[in-house]
């Protein structure tokens, strides 16, 4: 990884509303950066974001939003949800975060499997991370690196039997 003005990357994720970015602006929140004044801003769903300052190409996301535009870059925290922030095709800084569930989740999870209701995870996570989660609270059956579309139709075809 390379240094970096910390204020190029602030000021990307301060554009977006994915939970992940929200999480590395409140880390950089304390910093007092500044935030600059990005052009051609343009969120990827479920991948990530992108922009130009001056004559720089920034984008922060997942891999595949990395990979889709030829940038390089490697599975570092394969449990972990990870978010890669490049600059002008190279990866400048990763960030690992791991997804904690509810405290209650498992005893949640358990009384509604009691009421005979199949319990599965739909998740835009990895499937490694999404199968650490599921295993935590006792779900069995995970969907991961979904797109919303996704989620919205398995939802879907699980309900049609429902209906009839």
């Amino acid at each position: 990884m390379g240094d970096f003005d910390e204020a190029l990357l602030y000021s990307l994720v301060k554009n977006s509303t994915h939970p992940i970015s929200r999480a590395i602006a409140q880390y950089y929140n304390d910093e007092k950066l500044d935030i600059l004044d990005l052009k051609d801003i343009k969120t990827i769903e479920a991948k990530g974001i992108k922009a130009k300052y001056k004559n720089r190409l920034l984008y922060g996301g997942n891999q595949n939003l990395l990979k889709e535009n030829g940038i390089t870059c490697r599975d570092y925290f394969e449990h972990y949800s990870q978010f890669y922030f490049a600059i002008d095709g190279e990866v400048v800084a990763v960030f690992a975060l791991v997804d904690t569930p509810r405290i209650d989740a498992k005893k949640y999870i358990k009384e509604i499997k009691k009421l005979g209701v199949d319990v599965a995870m739909l998740t835009g996570d990895n499937d490694k991370v999404a199968k650490k989660i599921a295993n935590e609270v006792g779900i069995d059956k995970t969907y991961s690196s979904l797109l919303p579309i996704d989620k919205a139709n398995i939802v879907e075809k699980q309900e049609a039997p429902a209906r009839r």
